[in-house]
C-alpha cells in the first residue's frame, strides 16, 4: 500500500510538473511575444519619425 501510494506520489508529481513547464513556457512565450510586439510598437512609432527626420535634414 505504501508503493502504491509512492508510486502514485510520483505520478501525480510528474504530471504536475509536466503541466506546469508547460504552463511556464507558454506564459514565457506570450510574454516574450507581448515584449516584442511592444519593443516592435515602440521602434515604429518612436523611432521613425526620428529617421524621417534625420532623413529630411539631410541634403
Amino acid at each position: 500500500i505504501l508503493m502504491m501510494i509512492i508510486v502514485f506520489f510520483f505520478f501525480f508529481l510528474s504530471f504536475f510538473l509536466s503541466f506546469f513547464s508547460f504552463f511556464f513556457v507558454t506564459v514565457l512565450f506570450s510574454y516574450i511575444f507581448l515584449f516584442f510586439y511592444y519593443y516592435e510598437y515602440l521602434l515604429f512609432y518612436y523611432y521613425l519619425p526620428l529617421v524621417v527626420d534625420l532623413i529630411s535634414t539631410l541634403p
